[in-house]
């Protein structure tokens, strides 16, 4: 694997990888955009309800990443519970709490849980 701007891509793909599809979301030329993290919240959430949670993790971590460089507080707590209910679907036990709470810290500075 190599490391490409936010998130990690794969140099390579296969049939059944998840990466077949994304050569925009790993290009060097791409720019940070709400549509590349949306687009990569939303293949999370489909390899979540594919059972992969392993895959939708990873998307999910990669949105996070470019939510966090546009300032975008908001998505990037909506993902990070997303990323929570993979973990626990997952039956990570330690990592899908890290993960709501750190959605709920950024919610209530938001003061959006009113």
């Amino acid at each position: 694997m190599r490391w490409v701007g936010i998130g990690r891509c794969r140099a390579t793909t296969t049939a059944r990888s998840t990466t077949a599809h994304e050569p925009w979301l790993c290009s060097t030329n791409s720019t940070i955009s709400p549509y590349r993290a949306h687009t990569l919240d939303s293949i999370g959430y489909s390899l979540h309800h594919l059972k992969r949670y392993a895959e939708a993790a990873h998307h999910y971590k990669q949105a996070i990443g470019v939510y966090e460089a546009l300032g975008d507080r908001y998505y990037e707590a909506e993902t990070l519970h997303h990323l929570g209910d993979t973990e626990a679907a997952a039956g990570n036990a330690i990592a899908a709490p890290a993960a709501w709470q750190q959605a709920l810290t950024i919610s209530s500075r938001l003061d959006i849980l009113r």
